[in-house]
């Protein structure tokens, strides 16, 4: 019997390139396509190397445009018509000043299809908003298990590269 549960694979790394050092924010796709995206954000405690590292997890909730209320977005695609808790104009524009880009192109990319794209979008609403308005129980991870995290996360990243898109026939089937 086969199940729902998500086969998650990293495609992105969109923080440092040394994230078990300095921090990382891995994008996560399920490859059955049954769950939303997530991005993982690693927080290294970088005062003290013993000390473990913080692990965020942020839901990518595909926003919609609010009917009727220019500019605001929503994260509830069943309830358009109410923005997300930080999806008003005023709250989009703030977000979108504090981290140096436009308000509509925030609003472009919590809406798109794209996950990373989407993790972009999220990323400048915690940058504005915080890690914690998005996960308010992170997990906390060791040093060694960090090291082998991000290790087997960018090895993905990487394998990634290689997907093909669409229906994968063989060349002799043509």
């Amino acid at each position: 019997m086969k199940t729902n549960q998500p086969s998650w694979h990293c495609v992105a790394n969109l923080g440092d390139a040394t994230p078990e050092d300095h921090g990382g924010a891995f994008v996560m796709v399920d490859k059955r396509g049954v769950y939303c995206p997530e991005l993982l954000m690693l927080e290294p405690n970088e005062d003290n190397e013993e000390s473990p590292s913080t692990l965020y997890t942020v839901m990518l909730e595909l926003c919609t445009r609010c009917k009727g209320m220019d500019g605001a977005i929503s994260d509830n695609r069943f309830h358009n018509d109410s923005p997300a808790w930080f999806g008003t104009l005023e709250d989009l524009k703030s977000s979108a000043d504090i981290c140096g880009v436009g308000r509509h192109d925030l609003a472009d990319m919590l809406c798109s299809s794209c996950p990373i794209e989407r993790a972009q979008g999220y990323q400048v609403l915690v940058g504005s908003h915080g890690l914690h308005n998005f996960d308010q129980h992170p997990a906390l991870i060791s040093r060694e298990d960090s090291l082998v995290f991000c290790a087997s996360l960018l090895k993905q990243v990487e394998e990634s590269t290689e997907w093909k898109d669409g229906m994968a026939l063989p060349e002799s089937s043509f």
